[in-house]
């Protein structure tokens, strides 16, 4: 640090705010992911396979970039309930018979005979 900067000065605090520039908006996406879905079911439907598998693609990467985006700002409802899914919430969602802690079952707990 420069001398003159060494000394008893005001120290100031900055929050930088993430910017989000290139994000489409989360319920967009989800719509144009299942509009290709559409697409893609109605090409494989009329024979046009090569057709269908690029839209099907297209239709996997726009649900990516749907649960990326919601991960990262839930700004909507559908994209917030989502988020909270991804995230589990703190919920243990595992039926109890089927609860496992490192591949050894709980203690006490019995399976169902098959």
């Amino acid at each position: 640090m420069p001398p003159h900067e060494t000394g008893a000065l005001p120290v100031q605090y900055a929050r930088v705010e993430p910017r989000y520039y290139g994000i489409t908006p989360t319920t967009l996406v989800l719509v144009l992911a299942a509009v290709a879905l559409s697409v893609a079911i109605v090409l494989f439907a009329i024979g046009h396979w090569p057709f269908g598998l690029i839209a099907l693609g297209a239709s996997l990467l726009l649900v990516l970039v749907f649960l990326e985006g919601a991960r990262r700002k839930p700004d909507g409802v559908v994209a917030r309930s989502t988020a909270d899914a991804l995230d589990g919430d703190g919920q243990n969602k595992i039926p109890k018979p089927f609860a496992q802690v490192n591949g050894a079952l709980e203690p006490g707990l019995k399976l169902p005979a098959l």
